[in-house]
């Protein structure tokens, strides 16, 4: 229950205050400066090829949402590729929907990614400790 403020006889409510400032021609808005961002910023890119041999610009590791990593390290390519590919280029993300990449065409190229990019994704190490531990057994 939202109960309303009472105002005693001619005292005017904010609401009425603010519809009579809109109204008034003599009230002028207050200039402000104010940076207004224009749009998408570029987002810094490199080449890397599929497999199919097409050259495609991917976004800097940095640049992806944390859901496209996410999808990356759970092995769901075309969630990632939909995700970072379809962002900045729409044929790219065509291209790698139309290929179907096998699994070892994907890693290569995620490698190339990081290879063109400096950066590496980081991987789950606990899972790396425990696939080593298992090993020595």
């Amino acid at each position: 229950m939202t109960v309303q403020p009472e105002y005693p006889d001619g005292v005017k409510t904010p609401t009425e205050l603010h519809a009579e400032q809109l109204a008034d021609p003599d009230i002028t808005p207050i200039e402000t400066d104010v940076a207004v961002e224009t749009g998408p910023q570029p987002v810094k890119t490199v080449a890397v090829e599929l497999p199919t041999g097409k050259t495609v610009n991917v976004p800097m590791m940095s640049e992806w949402r944390q859901s496209a990593l996410n999808a990356m390290q759970a092995g769901d390519f075309d969630t990632w590729a939909e995700l970072v590919l379809a962002e900045t280029d729409w044929d790219a993300w065509d291209e790698w929907r139309d290929q179907d990449p096998k699994l070892g065409e994907s890693q290569a190229f995620f490698r190339a990614v990081g290879k063109a990019t400096g950066e590496a994704a980081a991987g789950n190490r606990a899972s790396r400790r425990q696939f080593a531990r298992t090993q020595r057994r």
